[in-house]
């Protein structure tokens, strides 16, 4: 979100270039391009939604006992909103709304609580994930051991150039949200960082209007 802030610092750096108005208005496309291209370049060591496609059939192939749908849930989870490794171990079923596509992250031990939002289309899995069996340790049922043995045969392997890590995974949404035009204070907030001083409704606003939800 470009604010009157951004805009005025903008003209100065316009102005200290000597580029007039006119000049600024004939290559606006150019700039644009360039910007892009520039965002592409920055995302690009982040994992996109095929990669975790990717991630899931090699896990597919190591072993038939593997839930497919269940981790391809937590993974586009921790895509699309951030929530980080050691968080997902403490969420609840009650953290969930899903009605209003929301989730509130409520234990961390490096990041600031907060409500973070999701696409519809990961609202219906997380709800078929839980219609499947009921909540026993945690939303997902899961355990810190599950989350390091299931993927240890993703060590090895390279998504977009990248090694398999959690943290590349819970990063890789900042890339999301940075290609998708959401603002440095919201994205900083929905990644729990920054002083978390931020309006909820903006929050849940430029979400939905920007990724889906």
């Amino acid at each position: 979100m470009i604010n009157k802030e951004k805009i005025s610092l903008l003209a100065k750096y316009c102005l200290n270039l000597g580029i007039t108005p006119k000049e600024l208005g004939v290559n606006f496309y150019a700039i644009r391009k360039e910007l892009n291209n520039m965002i592409d370049i920055k995302i690009q060591k982040h994992y996109k939604l095929e990669d975790i496609d990717d991630m899931i059939k090699v896990l597919v192939r190591q072993s038939r006992y593997f839930y497919a749908n269940k981790w391809k849930t937590i993974f586009y989870l921790m895509y699309f909103t951030g929530v980080s490794r050691d968080e997902s171990l403490y969420l609840k079923r009650e953290n969930f709304d899903l009605e209003r596509c929301s989730l509130k992250i409520d234990w961390t031990n490096r990041y600031n609580p907060r409500t973070v939002f999701y696409p519809v289309f990961l609202r219906d899995r997380i709800r078929e994930e839980f219609n499947k069996e009921p909540e026993v340790s945690n939303a997902f049922n899961i355990t810190e051991g599950m989350l390091d043995h299931r993927t240890a045969v993703l060590r090895d392997k390279k998504f977009n150039g990248r090694r398999f890590k959690y943290t590349t995974l819970r990063t890789s949404c900042r890339g999301l949200l940075y290609k998708n035009g959401i603002s440095n204070e919201v994205m900083n907030y929905i990644l729990g960082l920054g002083n978390g001083e931020v309006n909820i409704e903006i929050v849940e606003q430029e979400y939905k209007e920007k990724i889906g939800g």
